[in-house]
Formats: C-alpha cells, sequence, structure tokens
C-alpha cells in the first residue's frame, strides 16, 4: 500500500467528525471574551444586525431558534469562519482575528452557550461544538 495513502485515509476519517461537530463538547465563551465583542459589534454589526442582535432590515437576526437551528452542534470554527469571511456585509474580510472571536463568543452566549473558564483561542475553535437551540 503506497505510504502517503494510510495518512490521507486516516484525515478522511477524521473530517467528518469535524464538520458535522459530532461528538465535540459544546462550545463555551467567557464573559469578557463576549462583552469586548460590544463596540465592534456596534460599530460593525449593529447598523444590519441590530443593537440587541435581533435583526434589522438589512440583516437577520443573530439569536432565537430561526438563527441558532443552522449553527447547533455545529463547530465553533464554522461560525468564526463565517464571520470573518463575509462580515461586515459592506466591508467583508476586515475584522480582525480577535474582534472576529469576540463576536463569535456574543452571539454564542446569546445563544445558551456556556461559561468558559478563559478566552477560546482561534485554534480551538474546531473541537467544540456550538450549543443547542435553548
Amino acid at each position: 500500500m503506497n505510504r502517503l495513502f494510510l495518512p490521507v485515509m486516516a484525515m478522511a476519517m477524521f473530517i467528518p467528525a469535524i464538520a458535522t461537530g459530532a461528538d465535540l463538547p459544546l462550545a463555551g465563551f467567557a464573559q469578557d471574551q463576549a462583552a469586548q465583542a460590544q463596540p465592534v459589534y456596534a460599530e460593525k454589526c449593529a447598523l444590519c444586525h441590530g443593537d440587541a442582535l435581533q435583526g434589522g432590515d438589512h440583516g437577520p437576526a443573530l439569536k432565537g431558534a430561526g438563527f441558532w437551528t443552522a449553527w447547533q452542534g455545529q463547530p465553533a470554527r464554522k461560525l468564526y469562519s463565517r464571520i470573518i469571511s463575509t462580515m461586515p456585509y459592506n466591508d467583508p474580510g476586515t475584522l480582525t482575528p480577535d474582534e472576529t472571536l469576540a463576536i463569535t463568543a456574543l452571539i454564542a452566549r446569546t445563544n445558551g452557550a456556556a461559561d468558559g473558564p478563559s478566552h477560546a483561542a482561534a485554534s480551538e475553535l474546531d473541537a467544540i461544538a456550538l450549543p443547542p437551540v435553548r
């Protein structure tokens, strides 16, 4: 058997668990990490998504079952990746990694993520699942 085949096969078996969030621990984000998002959210997100993530004329709500059903159980990396690559709508890709982590934490905590003991790092997001709709 080709020596390259085995590592590729091992990776292929691992990728579905990451992609679906199966068997990952639920996300936990520190309150102060989510609080760091407030000024960035107010400046770059609230115009479209509302002051309290309730949605508005230009963007959907970022909380509640209508929004969260699509994200529950997914790796936190998926939400982070969506934000950092597509937001803000009028200037996509301009959020820093730290701003994006804070906004991810804010959205996750608003939708029921547990308290976390420390700030989540981008490198940890593949290993934690977003919580179910509450």
